[in-house]
């Protein structure tokens, strides 16, 4: 920051003067006060750049946090009084990793002494803490829109923090009007130290729409910004910090560099939708091959059941065709390849059709008519027997035959309608 080119051209020879000349030269009321200007106008520049003051001789470094619960939210109903809680006490992350914020009453107590001893000495010229749409002031990139959208007229430290007197312009009441903005992330400053960023002066206020859940990273955190020589003071907190650049989320996930939160948290939703939704997609699709594969192996089970018991009932209906003469031996293998045919049906309906033939040997009609009798009892035992199964066990016609075969009583007509 530079000085006003009135003030600076007013008083360019003053540090030349010696202690009684400059004295004698600010004596009238008009030079005294803009001594006092000058005065406070060296302490706010001093403290953010020693480019520009040769009063500053250490290094600053600044940070920014933000509250750290949705209740410290400002409240701009009409019936609040103007105040809210900038932060509460407490030890907050920064952007440096190890390096923690230590916000205590103690340096409330400073920065409310700084920000009275600015308005004491400016008085009306004071123009207040700024407060911002985000944090400008840091990161324009992020946050590109400068504008003031009011300020801090006032400054105490409670008991349960830091409090502020807001004082809203145009943009701030239409902010107030519809809660766009409604969380402080304030920008503060400290001396350099080697182990404890304790904040003793606000710079600004920034208002974000997020808060900042208890124990986890600022939504908005600055680099450490340091004047003069640029060094860094080495961090020696124990503590790993895990804090990312708002600007390679955003990069990271195909945003512009100004995307909103809402934007943001929108984005990261839509992957994680995604990516359930690929997952459960994934697993359904195991489950079908998996019921597909039963599926497949019950069919072929049930074929290779059904061909068994085909061949069962054509051995049956061919050995009683050939025993009641309706065909010889040789004839039996083609009407065995006729039988697998696809017009399986049809051939056994010929085959019972065909009228057996007679045979020329002499037969003992006694022992012909016993044998014959014999046969009948036992064939109508075996059509018994297999309706029975069919009713009682509710089999098919070939399975209650495959089964009535295996009765030992009846081997020996099977052996017979077989030859």
């Amino acid at each position: 920051m530079k000085l006003p080119q009135s003030i600076s051209d007013k008083f360019n020879p003053l540090p030349a003067l010696s202690a009684d000349r400059m004295a004698r030269a600010l004596a009238t009321p008009e030079k005294s006060c803009m001594a006092s200007i000058l005065a406070c106008w060296t302490r706010l520049t001093a403290r953010e750049s020693v480019e520009n003051s040769a009063m500053a001789t250490q290094a600053r470094e600044s940070d920014i946090a933000n509250a750290l619960d949705p209740a410290d939210a400002i409240d701009f109903t009409d019936s609040a009084d103007g105040w809210f809680k900038i932060s509460p006490y407490g030890v907050f992350r920064g952007k440096t990793p190890g390096r923690l914020q230590h916000v205590t009453e103690d340096s409330g107590n400073a920065m409310v002494g700084e920000f009275n001893s600015l308005l004491g000495s400016l008085g009306r010229k004071f123009r207040g803490i700024p407060i911002y749409h985000g944090h400008p002031d840091v990161d324009p990139e992020v946050w590109p829109d400068d504008r003031r959208i009011g300020k801090v007229t006032k400054l105490e430290s409670r008991a349960d923090g830091l409090w502020g007197y807001a004082e809203w312009n145009s943009l701030g009441e239409e902010n107030k009007r519809e809660g766009w903005w409604i969380y402080p992330s304030p920008r503060w400053d400290a001396p350099p130290d080697k182990t404890r960023f304790v904040p003793d002066r606000l710079i600004s206020i920034g208002l974000t729409n997020v808060p900042r859940i208890a124990a986890s990273d600022p939504i908005f955190n600055s680099q450490l910004e340091t004047s003069g020589s640029g060094d860094t003071p080495p961090p020696t907190e124990t503590e790993t910090d895990t804090t990312m650049d708002p600007k390679l989320i955003r990069q990271k996930l195909g945003l512009p560099p100004e995307a909103t939160d809402e934007e943001v948290m929108a984005k990261i939703d839509s992957l994680s939708t995604a990516a359930t939704e690929n997952a459960t997609a994934a697993t359904e699709l195991e489950t079908v091959k998996t019921e597909k594969t039963e599926v497949e192996n019950s069919l072929r089970t049930r074929e290779a059941e059904i061909t068994r018991l085909r061949e069962e009932q054509n051995n049956s209906i061919l050995g009683d065709a050939l025993a009641s003469g309706r065909i010889t031996a040789a004839e039996r293998p083609a009407w065995e390849a006729k039988l697998k045919g696809d017009k399986r049906e049809e051939e056994i309906n010929s085959l019972r059709a065909i009228t057996p033939a007679r045979k020329n040997t002499a037969l003992n009609l006694g022992d012909r008519r016993q044998e014959r009798a014999t046969t009948d009892n036992l064939r109508e035992e075996v059509s018994n027997a297999v309706t029975k199964l069919q009713k009682d066990e509710g089999l098919s016609y070939a399975a209650a035959w495959a089964k009535t075969k295996k009765e030992p009583k009846f081997k020996g007509y099977f052996e017979r309608t077989e030859a």
